[in-house]
């Protein structure tokens, strides 16, 4: 079988060959199904503040509140606790609750890390609910002086 040129021998065929712009199309198509999956996502988050004024005396006293300090330190209501002991210290405090809800105070200066990682702790000690202490939108746009 011959293939035509045209119909002189100094004339040139007028189409293009798209097999090597297929080829090309092809391996940029595997290249970029092999680097989209690779790619991270980063979500840049600050940790909520915390409150400006303290929580009343008789509120405190019915919730669990777990603070956690910017210098590494842990608090459950007032008391220091080690990282160690917090799982074994919410799940006794949580045992003699009805609602099985934790609050999260975490100081600004805090590693997120740190964060989840005492979520993690409570989660698996039995509180149902974490709920974070933020600070409210007013004292977030008119912070107070530093004393």
């Amino acid at each position: 079988m011959a293939m035509g040129t045209g119909a002189g021998l100094n004339q040139s065929k007028s189409d293009i060959n798209v097999t090597p712009l297929i080829d090309v199309l092809l391996v940029l198509l595997i290249i970029f199904m092999i680097v989209t999956p690779l790619l991270t996502m980063a979500m840049n988050s600050d940790i909520p503040k915390k409150a400006a004024e303290p929580v009343p005396q008789e509120y405190s006293d019915r919730q669990l509140v777990l603070s956690i300090h910017s210098d590494g330190r842990f608090f459950l209501n007032k008391e220091e606790v080690p990282l160690l002991n917090i799982a074994s210290r919410v799940r006794e405090a949580l045992s003699q609750r009805a609602q099985k809800v934790l609050f999260l105070d975490a100081e600004d200066g805090v590693p997120y890390g740190t964060v989840v990682q005492a979520m993690d702790l409570c989660i698996g000690a039995g509180a149902e609910h974490v709920a974070m202490v933020t600070e409210s939108l007013e004292a977030a746009a008119n912070p107070a002086p530093a004393p």
